[in-house]
């Protein structure tokens, strides 16, 4: 199957995810993880797609009609977005000064 998509560019990002490790090891949680997450990112990070042209349910993207978000990745934009109020700049700083470090478990 093929299909013309919208694609996240996380290798752009490979070079400061590694730095991000060597120099935050305290960044990965648990700790016990860490080392887990160096090796895969380590191996090299690909490109993801984060629309489809060949389902009709979904979030729109912006300025073009025939693609929606990919329901996983509209999943993490709403839990993050689920943490401002009405009238917040939707960003991700004000998203997560509002609610992180998490205080709730449930």
């Amino acid at each position: 199957r093929t299909e013309e998509n919208y694609f996240f560019r996380l290798s752009k990002y490979q070079g400061a995810l590694d730095k991000l490790f060597e120099e935050r090891p305290d960044f990965v949680q648990p700790s016990y993880r860490f080392n887990e997450v160096k090796a895969f990112v380590g191996k090299g990070v690909n490109d993801f797609s984060i629309s489809r042209s060949t389902i009709s349910w979904g979030i729109p993207v912006p300025n073009d009609p025939d693609q929606v978000i990919y329901v996983w990745f509209d999943a993490l934009l709403g839990y993050i977005s689920a943490l401002l109020k009405e009238g917040d700049e939707p960003t991700i700083e004000q998203a997560l000064a509002r609610g992180w470090p998490c205080d709730v478990h449930i």
